[in-house]
């Protein structure tokens, strides 16, 4: 199973209206529109911005209702038009006064994340950066904005190749979120992005109990069903999963399946991620028949909604070619593996790309060819070794493996004997 991050559904950092200078009736059902949006009840949300919008034009009051709108657009998954409100907002805030600096920060931040989703690397950090920025220097509003700005870049950092430097915004932005009755479901996005963090670095302990937080937080503030919620118990499923607690996480992710299935839809990306993550449990605990069916469906869904040469769909077939491997199905595996690997060298992710080697390694050794095997297993090693530490759990399986193919090799007995002596230690 991969570490991957879930992102939260996104609406306004801020109630916009709030403090806005909006007549009072407006303010009303522009809460309204908000909480609805925060209980993912979109056509209610849709139904009284319909109401309440004016023309387009060039007030707070329009810039407010493009940012709500882009956010219920986000929500549903049309991320275009998602983009289109959230630039028509920039452009109006971006003309108003300065004291419309906190909703200017808002709409950033939400820009930004929309880009991470996307997967536009650059363009969300520029918009992050210029988010947390703009809040420093705004005065109304500022805690609760420089807060949600600090979870939401510091959740960017938390999956690249620097995950450190989202920690201390990170923590910076749950101490703000603790002191805020108003924030609850962003303390959950940054309790779930700080565990995920701790996943990273092999600290399953901490992992666990962040993502914990989030979840207790998210069924609070957001509902049992809601999709947050769910998919905040799909990556607490994932720390159980690390720690070889099979049992615990099928219940987790199954849950998070049914919710997902019922509130996006069978062909949301969030329920290939989740069926992803749920076979690999099933491969752990030897059920593969469900395994194969749920990563055969994971991959139909992600190859509708990705382009085939996407990180996604590479990953996601090393995981069915390993779960190939493991029910001795050769041929299949070495159709997809290959040229999966082979784009996942195009990632910057190379925690992933070392999961990959090493499953083409074994690919190899199961073919007898095992001086491509070693030169594989050697490379996955040094990565793994640069990014998770020689001393990590997840070495030892990885150093029998490697021992293995080294004897059939005809390495020194001594060679040998020291991998396996790591495998060991590492165990006790």
């Amino acid at each position: 199973m991969r570490i991957k991050l879930v992102f939260g559904l996104l609406s306004p950092v801020v109630c916009l209206a709030a403090a806005s200078g909006a007549p009072g009736d407006f303010e009303q059902l522009m809460k309204q529109a908000h909480t609805a949006l925060t209980r993912f009840d979109l056509d209610a949300a849709r139904a009284i911005l319909n109401q309440v919008c004016p023309a387009p034009g060039a007030s707070a009051t329009a810039a407010i209702c493009e940012t709500e709108t882009g956010a219920v657009e986000e929500a549903s998954g049309r991320t275009g038009a998602a983009e289109l409100h959230y630039r028509n907002a920039l452009s109006i805030w971006e003309r108003l006064a300065p004291e419309h600096a906190a909703y200017r920060a808002a709409t950033l931040v939400n820009l930004g994340s929309l880009y991470r989703t996307g997967r536009r690397t650059k363009e969300a950090e520029n918009m992050l950066t210029q988010g947390l920025d703009v809040a420093r220097q705004t005065t109304i509003g500022r805690d609760q904005v420089l807060a949600v700005a600090a979870s939401r870049l510091g959740g960017f950092y938390s999956e690249t190749d620097a995950p450190e430097r989202g920690r201390p915004l990170l923590n910076q932005a749950i101490s703000m979120l603790h002191a805020s009755a108003l924030s609850n479901a962003e303390l959950a996005y940054a309790s779930n992005s700080l565990g995920m963090l701790d996943l990273r670095a092999g600290d399953y302990k901490a992992g666990e109990s962040n993502l914990r937080e989030a979840v207790s937080v998210a069924r609070s503030a957001l509902g049992e069903s809601h999709p947050d919620t769910a998919l905040y118990q799909a990556n607490l499923a994932l720390a159980l999963y690390s720690q070889g607690r099979y049992d615990r996480a099928e219940v987790l992710l199954n849950r998070a399946r049914h919710v997902v299935e019922t509130r996006l839809g069978p062909g949301s990306s969030r329920l290939g991620t989740v069926l992803a993550d749920l076979s690999a449990v099933e491969t752990a605990e030897g059920q593969y028949a469900r395994a194969e069916a749920d990563a055969t469906q994971s991959l139909a869904i992600l190859s509708r909604r990705q382009e085939p040469d996407s990180p996604e769909i590479a990953v996601e077939n090393v995981m069915l070619a390993t779960l190939y491997l493991r029910e001795r199905k050769i041929a299949e595996a070495a159709k997809i593996l290959p040229s999966a690997v082979v784009l996942e060298r195009r990632m910057s992710n190379r925690r992933v790309l070392a999961d990959g080697l090493r499953g083409l390694g074994e690919l190899r050794a199961l073919e007898h060819n095992w001086s491509e095997a070693q030169a594989l297993y050697s490379e996955a090693l040094e990565i793994y070794e640069s990014t998770i530490g020689s001393n990590h759990p997840a070495m030892a399986p990885v150093f029998r493996e490697y021992a293995d193919i080294l004897r059939h090799c005809g390495a020194p007995r001594t060679e040998v004997k020291d991998i396996e002596a790591r495998a060991r230690s590492i165990k006790s």
